[in-house]
């Protein structure tokens, strides 16, 4: 019997320790004005823990941490500076951010991110999209999202859930949440929303085996944003006005590129720009690029542009996004796979695929359009990757996801490789020997950080181009001159007829229609001087 008390009490302290909940560490995120300081209060019980009040500019200017307990659970939170303030810059407030990691040592087991729910904007989506790139992977597995002025959903008669559900952009981030969502009423003293919270992090807590958010996670994170390699490559080509940019933006989930307006039409892109941020936790570089057919630049801007193009690209694009206005498409557009296949080889057109813009223009369905339109359908048909479709007035990230899904299929029936050739090895080339040169005049510059800026600055961007698009000038002009009387459009007879006096970036273009043009009819004159060019040459689009 002695030694059955003795088994048993042995046991007690072993079942006490299995159910008694353990210390919990939360950080508070969100926008300025969200809220994150009244429900920090809200948890812990308290009115004075952490400064709360109406202001244009955050209250809370740097972290801070207070402790306190609910029905036996020690509570640690962190408050934290709004996002967007209107006082510190976006990095000052990124530093401090990040300090919320050690003061929640050895690191948080959630991240709450405080959402109001009625402003609920574009700084707000904004904010969700720079959290998930702070904090890497590791983020779905320790967030949730808290959502203030819960009592004005109800008054309205709309519930949280259908909230969440009309806008796709807050949906998708609260699917990738591990802890899901939870409503607060920071007016109401009823401690019952701050258990259902609690129960809700405690079973996320269990969930991931009782680990917290670390601090070397937090650099894998930071190491991620700037590695060398972006997981996709993205080049983004087409005609002015066709929504290149738009739809960089749609893609990086932000204002990234700079857009066209109502009372600024005109193309706004001058130059290859390259841009990266995080979907579904695969980093995403995408390169916008100037229109094709546009025509004000000099030759010194296209050899500049060409070269810039490749390097941004290096060491290799996985798909070349052919962005169309299906609602104004023009044969000669027809002509923009064929360009970029005698530009970079045959094997092009399998890192290709179509991107329609403006669809909802149309009368008909995408597919009966394509199907109504042969030099449409033929284009089509030439992209490996087929086409997609893109809404970007819309911030559903389905479109991105499904697009993203297409590409991805591509590169595995690419054997997992991007799009290489010569030119794309030299430019690599050119990066690799930048990155020695900065490494060795700064010694603690990290390699990630190298190759961003060799990336923008190299030999390779320097070296001249010029003499080569004057080559594919004179072929064009030949070609044109003896096949066809009149340009094809405007565009050509800028490119290929006065292009050798102005120099716009249509001189390429016009290199290869109007050769085109000149081989319909038979004339075929200059063609072996502008193929030859086309084949060393990255056309700027």
């Amino acid at each position: 019997m002695a030694s059955k008390y003795k088994r048993l009490g042995s046991e007690e302290p072993q079942k006490k320790e299995i159910t008694e909940k353990p210390d919990l560490r939360m950080v508070l995120l969100g926008t300025t004005g969200s809220g994150k300081s009244a429900s920090g209060n809200t948890i812990l019980g308290r009115e004075d823990a952490f400064e709360s009040k109406l202001s244009l500019n955050s209250v809370t200017s740097e972290c801070q941490k207070e402790m306190g307990e609910f029905e036996g659970q020690k509570l640690s939170v962190v408050d934290t500076p709004g996002v967007f303030d209107n006082v510190q810059t976006e990095e000052e407030i990124k530093t401090e951010i990040r300090r919320s990691i050690s003061f929640a040592a050895p690191g948080p087991h959630v991240f709450l991110v405080v959402i109001c729910v009625d402003r609920f904007t574009e700084k707000e989506r904004e904010t969700l999209r720079i959290l998930q790139q702070m904090f890497g992977v590791h983020l779905a597995g320790y967030t949730m999202a808290l959502f203030t002025r819960g009592d004005d959903l109800e008054r309205g008669g709309v519930t949280i859930g259908n909230f969440i559900r009309e806008d796709p952009a807050l949906y998708d981030f609260i699917r990738q949440c591990g802890g899901g969502y939870q409503a607060f009423n920071n007016i109401s003293r009823d401690r019952s929303q701050v258990r259902e919270l609690l129960e809700k992090i405690n079973t996320m807590v269990q969930r991931n085996g009782g680990s917290c958010y670390t601090n070397e996670m937090f650099i894998q994170a930071e190491e991620a944003m700037r590695q060398a390699e972006a997981d996709l490559r993205i080049v983004v080509v087409g005609k002015t006005g066709a929504g290149k940019s738009s739809s960089g933006n749609t893609i990086l989930g932000g204002k990234a590129f700079k857009t066209a307006s109502a009372s600024s039409p005109a193309s706004v892109t001058s130059e290859c720009q390259q841009e990266a941020a995080m979907f579904d936790f695969q980093t995403l570089a995408v390169v916008d690029t100037p229109g094709l057919f546009h025509t004000v630049f000099t030759l010194g801007q296209v050899n500049t542009e060409i070269n810039r193009c490749l390097s941004l690209a290096a060491p290799g694009p996985h798909v070349f996004l052919v962005v169309i206005q299906p609602s104004i498409f023009i044969d000669e557009e027809g002509e923009t796979v064929r360009i970029l296949q005698e530009v970079f080889g045959d094997k092009a057109t399998r890192y290709t695929m179509a991107l329609f813009t403006h669809v909802d223009d149309l009368n008909v369905s995408t597919e009966e359009f394509i199907m109504k339109t042969p030099a449409l359908r033929d284009l089509v048909r030439q992209c490996g990757g087929g086409y997609h479709v893109f809404n970007n007035r819309s911030r559903d990230p389905a479109q991105v996801r499904e697009l993203l899904e297409k590409v991805n299929i591509m590169v595995q029936g690419n054997g997992g490789s991007c799009y290489t050739n010569e030119m794309f090895e030299k430019a690599e080339n050119a990066i690799t020997k930048e990155m020695e040169q900065l490494q060795k005049n700064r010694p603690g510059l990290m390699a990630t950080e190298a190759r961003y800026e060799a990336q923008r600055n190299n030999e390779f961007i320097r070296g001249s181009w010029v003499g080569a698009v004057a080559g594919a000038v004179a072929g064009a002009a030949a070609g044109v001159g003896a096949g066809v009387g009149t340009a094809i459009g405007t565009e050509i007879t800028v490119g290929a007829i006065v292009g050798a006096a102005a120099g716009p970036v249509g001189l390429l273009v016009g290199a290869a229609l109007g050769l085109a043009a000149g081989a319909a009819v038979g004339a075929g004159v200059g063609r072996s001087t502008a193929a030859k060019v086309r084949k060393q040459a990255c056309i700027t689009q």
